[in-house]
């Protein structure tokens, strides 16, 4: 970030124009944090969409950004959301938290890195569960009407890396615009 650098004359016209100019930075500020904001957002989606669409489920997973800006600052918010099946006798199934975090070990057989963390997810975790550390087991198809096997779903975990992504880029992206 180039240090902003302010000059004026010692005159009526001279503070004037000093005053001018910081009025200006000041009206700018919330333009640049709005896009510094949006920048990462972006960024985000592109990591999140990508690692979503490694999972077969991905089709059910939809990802949007919320941005709001003031005088003070501004916010965003990268959020992404999943289906979530149900079906008689068993708990709900988030697909989001099964791309997120991993369902079986067939497919996630090292530790998640959030896992010991202060945010504990991963595989057996979900609630309900019965059959995490099974290789394979069988559900009930409700549109083929049979029985078929899985292995469960493996954690491409797109939350996790946008949010990586973002927090990799602030420093750079802050220096860009501002």
């Amino acid at each position: 970030m180039e240090k902003k650098t302010f000059t004026a004359d010692l005159s009526v016209s001279g503070l004037n124009d000093l005053k001018k100019q910081l009025l200006q930075y000041r009206d700018d500020l919330p333009i640049k944090c709005k896009q510094l904001v949006s920048r990462l957002l972006q960024s985000g989606v592109e990591v999140a969409e990508t690692n979503i669409s490694k999972s077969p489920l991905g089709k059910y997973v939809t990802v949007s950004t919320n941005i709001s800006a003031d005088k003070m600052g501004c916010n965003g918010i990268l959020l992404a959301k999943g289906q979530v099946k149900e079906q008689d006798g068993y708990a709900p199934f988030s697909i989001l938290l099964a791309i997120e975090f991993g369902a079986g070990v067939h497919f996630n057989p090292t530790k998640n890195p959030l896992v010991g963390s202060k945010f504990p997810y991963g595989v057996g975790t979900f609630p309900g569960q019965t059959h995490a550390y099974d290789d394979m087991w069988w559900y009930w198809n409700e549109k083929e009407q049979k029985w078929m096997p899985t292995h469960g779903v493996k954690a491409t975990m797109p939350m996790y890396k946008a949010g990586e992504d973002i927090r990799s880029k602030i420093i750079k992206t802050a220096k860009e615009i501002f």
